[in-house]
């Protein structure tokens, strides 16, 4: 490495001093031919590892110089006073948006009242099958169930359409689903949005043209957080890997989740989301909806058009409420998954585990344990499966013994209120999580009914385990968190799902997808 710039690489010394070595050796021990051309290999062999490195170095230089040059253009664009130049820059479809008490000029609330509330909803999105067309129109559903074969799933990203000049509190978030007539049931109806997540991103995401948000890949495969490993690939393998994943900006976290059935999302009067100017990762919004049609759609239903949504309730962050012990805790939110899972088919009772490392928990977390004496406080959680899913709990694991749970579903029902945001009981949200301490997620599934083996997934008959912990003692302006795995740790139990050739799209996702 010390050679880089000095005419050649040090791997091409190792070549020529292992050739050389055979000169000016008395002629009883001079190399044979064989030996002489398994020297030359050796050193070729060390001089390929040694430019691999050297490769890797100038990535990472190239990379950070690419991150430094987003820095300077986007501190351009800019400010808290002015934000974004013009919407005509934006590279992303956005949303619709309705508002009450919003000063759209200052970016704001309105002095009307204290609180002011955001509604943003989806264009009109064509919910079909992708290769067929209706006046011209594509639809918008383009995965294929690995259970059925059938093209039943699809994502849309829209950006927020709101510049938001100050800081402001998200006390309240309430899914707005559309229904449709069930043509199957006459007198019900039906919804097709599956989950629907806010993500809260870094200035510049709604400019940016390192990625595309109106791309259904980078849609689906959240192509627009910052990439990272699962957890249990370690040792070497995990930092040769690491080399080749760069530092994304702008990049957003995750952020408020709805799943179908779940209820609104309602923080009390001591918490509060916090979004705008000074935080570090949450000055712009994206939308995601993952569309999940019925069995048998295409045979079934006709097109539908539909146009789900969030409504946000936001408070200006003022002083005064300070001064007058008004003041409220950030929420931070922290999202478990395992891109991994294989369910054996045939078991009436299966549990399944995987574990969040004290190392994970304490790399995201970072500025937090800094900010706040080495400990943030869980205060809710959300629990999340598909309907093979009986039974959800998060165990509390110090020093590698459970010392509590924070969360636990005994009789979890998937699509109804359970998929909500639930608070802990004073028990639990008094216990802090530590820095050292580790997180274990569990899931019992019954696999009785199923014709075979069962993975994750976004389509019908694929599962997830997965949580949401929300949790204060959080700062959103330190950069210093969620920097190498977003607010996003993930782990892959059966590893060959995860990193073997050939998926097809039948295996999209990303935070929550598959």
């Amino acid at each position: 490495l010390d050679s880089v710039g000095r005419g050649r690489p040090r791997g091409a010394g190792v070549v020529l001093g292992v050739i050389e070595m055979g000169k000016g050796v008395p002629p009883a021990r001079r190399w044979s031919p064989l030996g002489s051309l398994l020297a030359v290999a050796v050193g070729f062999v060390l001089a390929a590892l040694v430019w691999v490195n050297v490769v890797g170095l100038v990535r990472e230089r190239a990379s950070q110089a690419q991150v430094d040059l987003y820095r300077h253009q986007t501190a351009r664009l800019y400010s808290i006073e002015t934000g974004p130049q013009s919407r005509s820059r934006w590279t992303a479809r956005r949303s619709l948006v309705e508002s009450e008490n919003w000063d759209e000029e200052r970016g704001r609330c309105g002095d009307e009242a204290e609180t002011c509330s955001l509604t943003f909803r989806l264009p009109p999105q064509p919910v079909w099958d992708s290769s067929r067309f209706v006046n011209r129109t594509a639809g918008i559903l383009d995965i294929t169930s690995p259970q059925t074969g059938e093209v039943d799933a699809g994502f849309v990203c829209v950006l927020a359409d709101v510049v938001l000049r100050e800081d402001h509190w998200i006390t309240s978030a309430e899914p707005l689903i559309d229904t449709h007539p069930d043509p199957i049931k006459p007198g019900a109806s039906f919804d097709l949005v599956h989950h629907m997540d806010f993500f809260f991103c870094e200035v510049g995401t709604s400019t940016t043209r390192r990625y595309s948000l109106d791309d259904p890949y980078v849609c689906s495969h959240d192509a627009f957080v910052q990439n990272s490993l699962p957890l249990n690939v370690k040792g070497r393998v995990r930092k040769f890997l690491e080399m080749t994943i760069p530092e994304l900006h702008p990049s957003c976290i995750f952020g408020a989740v709805y799943d179908r059935g779940g209820a609104a999302l309602s923080l009390p009067q001591d918490l509060g989301i916090l979004v705008g100017p000074s935080t570090a990762r949450a000055r712009e919004i994206v939308l995601q909806a993952h569309y999940l049609a019925p069995l048998g759609f295409s045979e079934a239903y006709s097109p539908v058009w539909d146009s789900s949504g969030y409504k946000i309730t936001l408070r200006r962050v003022r002083p005064r409420d300070s001064a007058a012990g008004q003041g409220k805790h950030a929420v931070g939110l922290l999202a478990l998954n395992d891109y991994g899972l294989n369910y054996p088919k045939g078991r009436s009772r299966h549990t399944h585990s995987y574990l969040i490392e004290e190392a994970a928990l304490r790399d995201s977390l970072k500025g937090d344990f800094a900010d706040f004496g080495g400990e943030v406080q869980p205060v809710a959680v959300h629990l999340h499966g598909h309907s093979l899913t009986k039974r959800i709990w998060i165990d509390h694991l110090r020093v590698g013994a459970k010392v509590g749970e924070f969360g636990r579903i005994q009789s979890y029902d998937a699509h109804s209120e359970d998929q909500s945001f639930f608070f802990l009981p004073p028990q639990d949200a008094s216990r802090p999580l530590r820095s050292g301490d580790s997180l274990r997620v569990n899931c019992e599934v019954d696999t009785s009914s199923a014709g075979r083996d069962v993975f994750y997934g976004v389509s019908h008959f694929t599962e997830m385990c997965s949580a949401v912990v929300a949790y204060k003692n959080h700062n959103p302006a330190n950069p210093s968190n969620y920097v190498r795995t977003a607010n996003i740790l993930s782990t892959c139990t059966d590893i060959s799902r995860c990193f073997s050739a050939g998926k097809g799209k039948e295996e999209q996702g990303g935070a929550r997808g598959g």
